[in-house]
């Protein structure tokens, strides 16, 4: 018996589900159509949550709706979690999200009066929607990043969400292992200002830029954060370690 296997979604927070749905939650009744409508819109990946709660509710009856929402957000049968909240309602949108993301579940709120309506809040909601349906389906097993300079600054918040749902994340820049991501490889960030300073020099020297010569990266960088290793399960052979400019204890 001891051999019997099931194909199923082992969720970061160790249970496993035997689904991998989007579910669409409304906070409150007057929500509801628009919630079905984008679970409708990503096909039977998206699994609406339609309730007739969330409106004039006080005290324990409002705090039941929320923990009967809340627990739905956080069951192992769903991979991620689109919340539709009006924007005037008791149960605490953010609040939902925040119990999906405890489980480890990507969560988005999107408010009908924030957005303009309900047709906008339809059609963004979709968006958001098709993204984590897409990848549900793919089972994501890493974050791939790009030389994107806009997007160090975020580098922390990247490297938390990675670890946080389990994922390794490798990147061209040595900012992000230095913030807590897996590795990456790249051009070394010091160098290229180095490399710079010798066009400066000689175009004061009277050099014209249009006729200086195209330079690649000659110097590159592997860096790899080794407790990130560990926090993913993951064992980097030493032969890739030795190789590495960088190690992260």
């Amino acid at each position: 018996m001891s051999s019997l296997t099931f194909s199923g979604y082992k969720r970061p927070d160790g249970r496993v589900g035997v689904r991998n749905h989007v579910l669409v939650v409304p906070t409150v009744i007057c929500a509801s159509v628009v919630a079905e409508r984008i679970a409708n819109a990503i096909g039977p990946t998206g699994a609406a949550l339609p309730h007739l709660a969330g409106c004039g509710q006080l005290g324990p009856d409002r705090l039941l709706t929320h923990d009967t929402l809340a627990a739905y957000c956080g069951h192992p049968n769903v991979g991620a979690v689109v919340v539709v909240a009006l924007g005037c309602e008791q149960v605490i949108a953010q609040h939902l999200a925040n119990a999906a993301r405890t489980a480890g579940k990507p969560a988005t709120v999107i408010a009908i009066q924030s957005e303009g309506g309900t047709v906008r809040t339809t059609t963004r909601g979709i968006e958001i929607a098709s993204a984590f349906a897409s990848a549900a389906t793919q089972r994501v097993q890493a974050v791939l990043g790009f030389d994107c300079p806009p997007l160090v600054p975020s580098a922390t918040l990247i490297a938390q969400l990675s670890l946080k749902h389990r994922l390794p994340g490798l990147f061209p820049l040595s900012a992000y292992p230095r913030a807590g991501s897996l590795m990456s490889y790249g051009p070394s960030t010091e160098d290229a200002p180095r490399r710079a300073a010798t066009y400066v020099d000689k175009i004061l020297r009277g050099a014209k830029p249009g006729e200086l010569p195209i330079e690649q990266p000659t110097k590159f960088e592997l860096v790899i954060n080794l407790k990130s290793a560990r926090a993913l399960g993951l064992t980097i052979p030493r032969s890739v370690l030795l190789r590495a400019d960088e190690v992260i204890e």
